[in-house]
């Protein structure tokens, strides 16, 4: 069985993740998934649901991971970066406290 990782980058725009063999150092595979603002906010107002975040990640993963062929048992670590100011403290059972975004200019 291989050893992979799984680097995560959660960006303002989109989500990527990258599948890397542990022992090589080889990128196996890739996955992406884009999100938008929320639309008709008030003038720079610029929000975004975290849950988009969540189920974009998700989906980034799953992508990579067809990419490179690979199963989630194979993993054995995952990398993780994010947008400056994207902390979303969770509710109970976990849902997202409110839809956000770093690049609001709202005070």
């Amino acid at each position: 069985m291989r050893t992979l990782l799984i680097g995560i980058d959660s960006g303002t725009q989109s989500t990527k993740a990258l599948v890397v063999d542990a022992k090589n150092g080889k990128v196996l595979g890739s996955g992406a998934q884009a999100y938008d603002l929320i639309p008709n906010l008030p003038p720079g107002a610029k929000e975004q649901h975290p849950q988009s975040w969540r189920e974009a990640t998700a989906s980034a993963i799953r992508q990579a991971l067809r990419s490179a062929k690979a199963t989630a048992s194979e993993v054995k670590a995952i990398g993780v970066s994010g947008q400056q100011h994207g902390f979303v403290g969770p509710r109970p059972r976990w849902k997202p406290s409110t839809p956000i975004s770093p690049a609001s200019s709202r005070a």
